[in-house]
């Protein structure tokens, strides 16, 4: 018999005094898969992440005597960079588990991996299942026993082939997977005589869990992973309490047992712990998995360089460098190291280096020749001067090239300075002062290009640029362009040909048309060279013109506005639609569609028609919308006094949504944390439009099961999408060019707003990832909420001035 887990009727039945006995706290987790961090932004990734987990197991730690803590397996990333497997088993350590049993997802890469991973693992892994082939020997220890607070507890690991129903033999051939049911009973027959707590750690799936629960007798608790079920509460299966803690590690599970002074049970209770930025984070954590990320990103990137540098190699110029990575090891303080590099042409086509550059004045970087024909190859000559610095370092090398999809290609340096780095002084010390974020109307623009490696450009924001910010006030507007970003680097290249610059440092300024080369000519030339630029700008005044006597009343002038909103009305009612289709509620949803397709592994016909179901149900629902809106505001519009003050609260509500996004732009823009955004849904809301879309995507009738979760999804997440939706028909209504065809518009504005979506979904099916749209959301929120200010701004002005 199968139900809920119920803490207040297992401790009816207890003695006062068993709360004053010992109490065993079992904290699990399971399905991590590979997720370092959470990204707020991503509709499947809000929760979780190392740091928080380090942070509520420290709190646990702080509080009980005694706390077990297991993971039931799939830690290991299936898409992702398989190193992520080994970081996350040495955080578990740092973390403190007892015990993991290893899921299919750990033999993703391979078995001889899986044994990298438990070789950096402190916890040993549990499976009394899983044996290499053909000899049959286990893989891992089937047990263990561990005493705490005096309490023996007895800890059993299980791996179903179940699990492994769609894995890829040939990915671990020589792994072989038994049927648990016999050799557990076998196992707990042993072990549950010498021990006062009997856990079983399953990696099986939930049905399989309830199948142990129901025929192998003797268990206390099974702590179960794969199948990522979350139990809010334990359910218990005749004597057996059975937990799961959802998916992506987004919860610690809690099932503590309370015992009298012999030993015996006396009572359970348990809970969920969401992993929500309400936890906290372990700073120690945090700072090593970003380190870890910043080092993945830089892989990734080297690879897709290596990748781009070879597009061409049968019809022009390919490169190939037999070290994109150089590793320096240690250099001593004050010393310099050097290195060297081969370049070859792989094409068929003459390769060219135009220009050699790198991110910071202590590397210097020379090549033999710069002009390669096919074959023929190139020494790049390194030194780096560790005067000034210490501790780790990694600095680019960038090559200018004539390859068409990779025309700036970059090598890494690394290493780390041994001793105490001694600083030259640098003058011109000042306190820094905020950066501005707003153009500067009418002042004198300074472009400074540099990287984030490197350490002058870091030297010169922290001490000069503030100083002379604060000395020339509004008169100068100093902008920071980041070269390491492929657009940035372009913008350089072509204001160092229009200026006719031949020459590269790791920072380079232009302040009207002179450009200054380099930390040294910025320090000593950059002030006496604003002054002279803004000396030479002209204090004359232009007079003001006199009045005309022709001059526009405040009513014609009023009109004449009115009458340029009317010569883009019906275009503005379209681009109303495209802008909320776009906006970041309705875009973000639109990720997690595609995205739960992918987890579904829908073929492309699937995604076809589950595309054309989400994409009708949306368009109808929002349509039903708007006719009812359409109706109250007619209604309304009977009643002038009524009437006036609902557009007056309209102009007053849209002008402050407009101010919201703009903050909003602002806000991401500079911290680029989406929990910075003010305008969107509520968590529970989100949540709740997660579960209707993936019980749609899995229906049976996809096309009908996608059309209700687009209908239903519409109507949830319109509190969000109405922002834009509800002053447009507010506005299509007052306008007397639009009014009389209202419903046509309506139409109008509701296809425009599926059009992103219709576009996204055959992107999908041509093979666009959602990772790939993801990233198109978090590279243009800003742009989109930029656009949303503008035009709810339009339309408060409208509104007010056709009152």
């Amino acid at each position: 018999m199968r139900r809920r887990f119920s803490i207040f009727a297992l401790l009816a039945c207890l003695a006062p005094a068993a709360f004053a006995d010992t109490a065993v706290t079992v904290l699990y987790t399971n399905s991590a898969n590979g997720i370092l961090e959470p990204c707020p932004s991503c509709p499947n990734r809000l929760y979780g992440g190392l740091a928080r987990r380090a942070a509520v197991i420290k709190k646990y730690r702080s509080e009980r005597q005694a706390v077990l803590l297991l993971d039931a397996g799939d830690f290991s990333p299936l898409f992702t960079d398989r190193q992520r497997a080994i970081v996350i088993a040495e955080e578990m350590s740092r973390m403190g588990y007892d015990a993991c049993v290893p899921g299919d997802q750990e033999f993703f890469h391979g078995l001889e991996f899986f044994r990298q991973v438990s070789s950096r693992a402190t916890f040993p892994f549990l499976s009394a299942t899983l044996v290499t082939e053909p000899d049959g020997k286990p893989l891992c220890p089937a047990t263990r026993v561990k005493e705490i607070a005096g309490i023996k507890v007895g800890i059993v690991g299980i791996t179903s082939p179940a699990a492994f129903k769609f894995f890829d033999r040939s990915f671990a051939p020589e792994l072989g997977v038994r049927e648990p049911l016999e050799l557990l009973r076998g196992v707990i027959e042993q072990l549950r005589p010498s021990v006062n707590l009997l856990i079983v750690l399953s990696h099986s799936g939930y049905d399989e869990d309830e199948k142990v629960a129901r025929e192998v007798p003797g268990i206390d608790l099974i702590v179960g992973g794969h199948s990522q079920t979350l139990l809010p509460e334990p359910v218990q299966v005749g004597t057996t309490l059975i937990v799961q803690a959802g998916k992506n590690a987004e919860h610690i599970g809690e099932a503590t047992f309370h015992f009298d002074d012999g030993g015996k049970l006396r009572g359970i209770d348990g809970r969920l712990v969401l992993l929500n930025d309400t936890v906290g984070e372990d700073t120690a954590t945090a700072r090593r998995v970003e380190a870890y990320l910043k080092e993945e990103n830089r892989r990734m990137e080297i690879a897709s360089l290596r990748a781009k540098a070879r597009t061409h190699a049968d019809s022009g110029p390919a490169l190939e460098i037999d070290r994109w990575e150089i590793d320096l090891g240690e250099v001593p303080s004050g010393g310099a190291s050097r290195a060297s590099a081969t370049l070859t042409n792989t094409g068929v086509a003459d390769l060219v280096i135009r220009k050699v550059r790198t991110s910071c004045e202590c590397l210097f970087a020379r090549l033999e020749r710069a002009t390669l024909k096919p074959g023929e190859t190139s020494t790049l000559r390194i030194t780096y001067d560790a005067e000034g610095i210490s501790g780790p370092f990694a600095d680019r090398i960038y090559l200018e090239t004539n390859i068409p999809d990779a025309q700036v290609v970059w090598l890494l340096v690394k290493g780390k300075v041994s001793g105490p780095a001694h600083m030259p002084e640098q003058p011109g010390q000042a306190q820094p002062t905020a950066r501005r974020t707003q153009p500067i109307s009418g002042a004198l623009v300074v472009e400074v290009f540099g990287t984030p490696d490197c350490r002058e450009c870091a030297r010169l924001k922290r001490e000069f640029f503030p100083r002379l910010q604060e000395k020339f006030k509004d008169r100068v507007e100093i902008r920071y362009r980041d070269i390491s970003r492929e657009e940035e680097y372009a913008a350089l290249i072509r204001m160092e040909k229009k200026y006719g610059v031949t020459a590269s440092a790791p920072i380079e300024v232009f302040a009207g048309e002179r450009v200054l080369v380099g930390s040294r000519a910025v320090r000593a030339h950059l002030e006496d060279l604003i002054e002279e630029l803004l000396s030479r700008r002209t204090q004359e005044t232009e007079a003001a013109p006199e009045a005309s006597s022709t001059a526009e009343t405040s009513a014609e002038s009023r009109q004449t506005v009115v009458s340029r909103f009317r010569t883009f009305s019906a275009a503005a009612v379209i681009l109303a639609g495209l802008i909320d289709g776009i906006n970041p509620c309705a875009f973000a949803t639109i990720v997690f569609v595609v995205s739960a397709l992918a987890a579904l592994r829908k073929g492309r016909r699937e995604i076809l028609l589950a595309g054309t179901g989400f994409t009708l149900g949306v368009f109808f629902a929002y349509l039903g919308l708007g006719a009812g809106i359409f109706a109250g505001l007619r209604a309304l519009s009977a009643v002038r006094a009524a009437a006036d003050i609902f557009v007056t609260g309209m102009a007053i509500a849209v002008f402050v949504l407009a101010a919201l996004s703009f903050k909003d732009a602002w806000a991401y823009a500079k911290t680029r944390r989406p929990t910075s955004v003010t305008l969107q849904l509520p968590q529970g809301t989100k949540e709740r439009m997660h579960r209707i879309l993936k019980t749609g995507l899995g229906a049976p009738h996809l096309v009908a099961g996608s059309f209700v979760a687009g209908f239903a999804v519409s109507l949830l997440e319109a509190a969000c999408t109405g922002q834009v939706y509800l002053p447009t028909l507010g506005f299509i209504l007052r306008e007397p060019s639009l009014a009389p065809r209202a419903w046509v518009f309506l139409v109008f504005y509701n296809i425009s707003f599926i059009l992103p979506l219709a576009a996204v979904f055959l992107l999908v099916y041509f093979g666009t990832g959602w990772q790939v749209l993801l990233r198109f959301l978090q590279r243009h929120l800003v742009g989109m909420k930029i656009a949303a200010g503008f035009l709810f701004a339009g339309l408060g002005v409208f509104l007010i001035l056709t009152r």
